[in-house]
């Protein structure tokens, strides 16, 4: 087995047959691994290893359905879109036990992120893959990635686009290539019907023999270089693709990135009236792609949002000819007029709850099952929330 021959290779203590030894650590909180990395050598090598990193997440990945840590962040008043000063982006985690009686989420402060110098030039939209999240800075000349559980961060430099403004950004891994792909979209300025798009990517490694690790290359994204990808929403990663909701004209939907093929593709939107589509949220849920839709009405003079949660459907019958064709099925309504004006829906951390940031309010779980509503134990100026999950994934070996 592959696995003894590494298990041997870096030598492990005999005293325990090494199959038992490595599941043992895969089973084992990732505060716990990094103290026993210290254990001895070859414990060292083992969990450092990108074969045992990776053997880590796939174990997490399948075993926890649940994601409590996060990262919360307050805006800067007078600069909305960043994060406010270096206390006002603090990684955190609550108790995954739900009960009927309680009202609130309790929440635990975890230490805090060793930033670089600067950290109120960052962007609020924190990108996630893997237990790295990134941010770029202000004027985006760099780009930061954190694994708060290992607190560590490393900066990346930018490549300098004239004429061309920063739009989007999507953050992935290329399995085939066992790379992080960060990917950066730019408009040409001034906007207008005739503007493009450049797409730039980078390479991360884990490890230090790669050779095309931290290298900008520029993509070819005929024909796609006049699709608008709306720089208001943040898009969201899964399984080795990266997508977008499309902002257009012309065109309107959801743009994917293949991270392993580098190559995008256009999804159709769910069949609803255009004038009432308003696209606001994509988001994982139960291993499918999730768009959150929001509808307006008029009630008593009373704007009356509520948000339509639509799931995508994968055609994988290879008899059939929409095979690999994508289409939407509506699953729920969610509607809390009663509580909230206006809310918008942030991440699902776990099957059946949803935190959402009412407008003037602290964040909330609202559980999709029971339609109960807890309170997080925070602040409302708390008002981006970035979930991750843990891991030892590090860009810094």
């Amino acid at each position: 087995m592959a696995t003894v021959k590494f298990v041997k290779r870096v030598g492990l203590d005999p005293y325990l047959p090494e199959e038992t030894i490595e599941e043992i650590l895969l089973r084992l909180p990732h505060e716990s691994l990094i103290t026993f990395k210290l254990v001895s050598k070859s414990w060292y090598n083992l969990i450092k290893s990108d074969y045992f990193i990776r053997k880590n997440l796939d174990h997490h990945h399948h075993n926890n359905a649940t994601i409590t840590t996060a990262l919360i962040l307050a805006r800067n008043s007078d600069f909305p879109s960043f994060i406010k000063s270096p206390q006002h982006i603090i990684p955190i985690s609550w108790v995954n036990h739900i009960d009927d009686h309680d009202h609130s989420l309790r929440i635990h402060s975890l230490k805090q992120l060793n930033l670089p110098p600067n950290p109120s030039e960052l962007l609020v939209k924190g990108l996630h893959c893997n237990g790295i999240i990134c941010f770029p800075y202000k004027y985006k000349s760099k780009i930061i990635f954190c694994n708060p559980t290992l607190r560590q961060c490393k900066i990346l430099d930018t490549p300098v686009l004239p004429k061309f403004l920063f739009i989007a950004h999507g953050f992935g891994y290329d399995k085939r290539t066992n790379l992080y792909k960060y990917v950066m979209i730019s408009l040409s300025t001034p906007s207008n019907s005739n503007s493009t798009f450049r797409v730039q990517i980078c390479s991360l490694s884990t490890t230090t023999s790669s050779c095309s690790s931290n290298t900008w290359r520029e993509i070819d994204i005929e024909p796609y270089k006049n699709v608008l990808v709306s720089p208001h929403h943040e898009g969201v990663y899964f399984k080795s693709f990266y997508y977008w909701i499309i902002h257009g004209i012309k065109i309107k939907g959801i743009i994917s990135f293949d991270m392993c093929s580098e190559k995008f593709s256009i999804i159709s939107p769910p069949q609803i009236e255009e004038k009432i589509y308003r696209p606001i949220k994509l988001t994982v849920w139960k291993e499918e792609l999730v768009l959150f839709t929001r509808n307006r009405e008029s009630l008593l003079c009373v704007p009356s949002f509520s948000l339509d949660m639509w799931v995508m459907v994968v055609n994988n019958d290879i008899t059939s000819s929409n095979n690999g064709s994508n289409s939407w099925r509506k699953h729920l309504t969610i509607s809390l007029t009663e509580w909230y004006v206006f809310y918008s829906p942030l991440d699902f951390w776990n099957h059946e709850e949803l935190l959402i940031k009412p407008s003037n309010e602290a964040m909330v779980s609202y559980n999709i099952r029971t339609k109960k509503i807890r309170r997080l134990d925070i602040s409302k100026y708390w008002s981006r929330l970035t979930l991750y999950s843990k891991s030892l994934v590090s860009f810094n070996n």
